[in-house]
Protein backbone atom coordinates (compact mmCIF):
# COMPACT_ATOMS: atom_id res chain seq x y z
CA UNK A 1 0.00 0.00 0.00
CA UNK A 2 1.22 3.50 -0.83
CA UNK A 3 0.90 6.48 1.59
CA UNK A 4 2.42 10.09 1.84
CA UNK A 5 5.65 10.99 3.25
CA UNK A 6 5.94 13.38 5.78
CA UNK A 7 7.43 16.34 4.00
CA UNK A 8 6.08 15.08 0.46
CA UNK A 9 6.33 15.69 -1.92
CA UNK A 10 9.76 16.55 -2.80
CA UNK A 11 11.15 19.22 -5.16
CA UNK A 12 13.54 18.46 -8.02
CA UNK A 13 14.69 21.20 -10.44
CA UNK A 14 13.01 22.33 -13.62
CA UNK A 15 11.51 19.87 -15.71
CA UNK A 16 12.40 16.52 -13.80
CA UNK A 17 12.62 13.23 -16.31
CA UNK A 18 13.85 10.02 -14.91
CA UNK A 19 14.20 9.14 -11.32
CA UNK A 20 16.60 6.04 -10.11
CA UNK A 21 16.81 4.90 -6.76
CA UNK A 22 19.85 2.97 -5.02
CA UNK A 23 18.43 0.96 -2.90
CA UNK A 24 21.72 -0.56 -1.59
CA UNK A 25 23.04 2.77 -0.55
CA UNK A 26 19.58 4.68 0.19
CA UNK A 27 19.79 7.16 -2.30
CA UNK A 28 17.41 8.53 -5.01
CA UNK A 29 18.75 10.59 -7.80
CA UNK A 30 16.73 12.49 -10.45
CA UNK A 31 17.27 13.22 -14.07
CA UNK A 32 16.39 17.42 -14.53
CA UNK A 33 15.79 17.65 -18.30
CA UNK A 34 15.24 21.52 -18.09
CA UNK A 35 17.63 22.64 -15.65
CA UNK A 36 20.61 20.03 -17.57
CA UNK A 37 21.42 18.93 -13.65
CA UNK A 38 21.22 16.18 -11.44
CA UNK A 39 19.29 15.85 -8.34
CA UNK A 40 20.81 14.03 -5.45
CA UNK A 41 18.74 12.55 -2.18
CA UNK A 42 19.36 10.36 0.57
CA UNK A 43 16.54 8.24 1.83
CA UNK A 44 15.73 8.14 5.57
CA UNK A 45 15.45 4.06 6.13
CA UNK A 46 12.70 4.72 8.31
CA UNK A 47 10.62 7.54 7.63
CA UNK A 48 11.28 7.30 3.27
CA UNK A 49 11.45 10.55 3.54
CA UNK A 50 14.14 12.80 1.27
CA UNK A 51 16.99 15.04 2.20
CA UNK A 52 18.66 16.54 -0.81
CA UNK A 53 22.35 16.43 -0.57
CA UNK A 54 23.90 19.52 0.09
CA UNK A 55 25.95 20.28 -2.83
CA UNK A 56 22.90 18.97 -5.13
CA UNK A 57 22.23 19.65 -7.71
CA UNK A 58 24.87 18.39 -10.07
CA UNK A 59 25.88 19.84 -13.15
CA UNK A 60 25.13 18.15 -16.42
CA UNK A 61 26.31 18.81 -19.78
CA UNK A 62 22.88 18.70 -21.40
CA UNK A 63 19.59 17.79 -20.34
CA UNK A 64 19.60 14.56 -19.16
CA UNK A 65 17.08 12.07 -20.41
CA UNK A 66 17.94 9.18 -18.41
CA UNK A 67 20.02 7.72 -15.80
CA UNK A 68 21.60 4.29 -14.23
CA UNK A 69 23.15 2.82 -11.41
CA UNK A 70 25.98 0.34 -11.33
CA UNK A 71 27.81 -0.98 -8.41
CA UNK A 72 30.90 -2.04 -10.05
CA UNK A 73 34.46 -1.09 -8.33
CA UNK A 74 36.05 1.37 -10.92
Amino acid sequence: TLSAVKGSPFGADWFPYAVVVDDKTQFAYVANNGAGNISAYHIDANTGALKELSNSPFASDLGPYGLSLSHAAH
